[in-house]
């Protein structure tokens, strides 16, 4: 009897010590989704917050690092930052670079923004693919593990039936926080 109350305590104490942790990391693990918070202004007035990744997707033609923030459920706003590339790139290093409007632009990114409604087929996409938008940037640490850093762009939506700009709004972030997606 005496076996099992030690062993059964040893267990209490193992599953105990296993819940007991810093809950102020100095940065995210590779569990921890990442963060970030937007500001919006223009023709859409909010904020969000959400989750924060990053990806290297590496094909046979082009290479495109990119930077993705959402929400989860509901799914309310997506923001792309990506690069392209026709040879073969690496992660970004800490620095501040340009959000412009030509996606195979070398040393430049370029910007997507969703604004999803109730579902998805009542949304708005803003890009950085016109005149007078863009931003910057700004990347403070990079590492395999992490991405943090901020950033602020312009960017227009246009309607699909007219083929012309119909909206405009700027994002901010405060510092974000990526982490590689899984």
């Amino acid at each position: 009897m005496k076996k099992l109350i030690y062993v059964g305590t040893s267990i209490l104490l193992a599953i105990s010590l296993t819940f007991c942790s810093d809950d102020d990391p100095v940065s995210p693990g590779t569990d921890d989704l990442g963060e970030v918070e937007i500001s919006v202004s223009g023709d859409i007035q909010t904020t969000f917050e959400g989750i924060a990744d990053f990806n290297l997707m590496d094909d046979i033609s082009v290479n495109q690092w990119e930077l993705f923030f959402n929400d989860i459920t509901p799914q309310t706003f997506s923001v792309q930052i990506f690069t392209n590339n026709a040879d073969d790139m690496e992660r970004p290093s800490e620095g501040t670079y340009e959000i412009g409007s030509d996606p195979n632009a070398e040393e430049e990114f370029t910007a997507i923004f969703n604004e999803y409604k109730e579902d998805f087929s009542d949304g708005t996409e803003f890009t950085t693919f016109h005149d007078n938008t863009g931003g910057e940037l700004v990347i403070t640490e990079s590492s395999v593990d992490m991405i943090r850093g901020s950033f602020t762009f312009t960017a227009k939506s246009v309607d699909s039936e007219t083929n012309q700009v119909d909206g405009e709004v700027e994002l901010t972030s405060g510092e974000f926080i990526a982490v590689p997606r899984e």
